[in-house]
């Protein structure tokens, strides 16, 4: 890549990253300073908790296997 695009690339993320840290610090600011409400307690089965524990880990072993399976298979024969 010649030196141009490399500066482009470099300075695009830098403004990028500026402009979310600027727009996080704005939104953190203001949800600190807004007034406490009361939390509702809420009660929910240990399996729903469980199940959604899983399923992430599930979508990520799925979305996994082809790969692995393209890496590994020539050494399982």
């Amino acid at each position: 890549m010649p030196i141009d695009t490399l500066l482009l690339v470099t300075f695009t993320l830098l403004t990028m990253s500026v402009v979310l840290a600027v727009v996080l610090h704005t939104l953190i600011m203001h949800h600190v300073r807004t007034p406490a409400r009361q939390a509702n307690v809420a009660r929910q089965n240990w399996l729903v908790d469980i199940t959604w524990a899983c399923v992430p880990w599930l979508i990520v072993i799925v979305l996994m296997y082809p790969a692995l399976r393209k890496i590994f298979y020539p050494y399982l024969n």
